[in-house]
């Protein structure tokens, strides 16, 4: 059976409807939120879940750059 869960947190599905809701939400008063800016959103999310995760079972290894972040496009 399954005995090994993850936690709601470390859920893309949650991520990304919480995305969701918040662009529709900032969409009423006016602002764009495109569908790649809501990826981006849910990739930070997660890595920053997942991070704390490494951090709290005792391995300090930190991303590739040092900044969970960094998968946010820059030009």
């Amino acid at each position: 059976m399954f005995h090994d869960s993850k936690s709601i947190f470390a859920s893309k599905t949650i991520w990304g409807g919480g995305a969701a809701l918040a662009a529709g939400a900032l969409g009423l008063l006016g602002y764009a939120v495109s569908p790649a800016d809501q990826a981006a959103l849910v990739r930070v999310a997660l890595d920053l879940v997942a991070a704390s995760a490494r951090s709290t079972a005792g391995s300090r290894r930190p991303s590739a750059s040092g900044k969970p972040w960094d998968c946010i496009g820059r030009p």
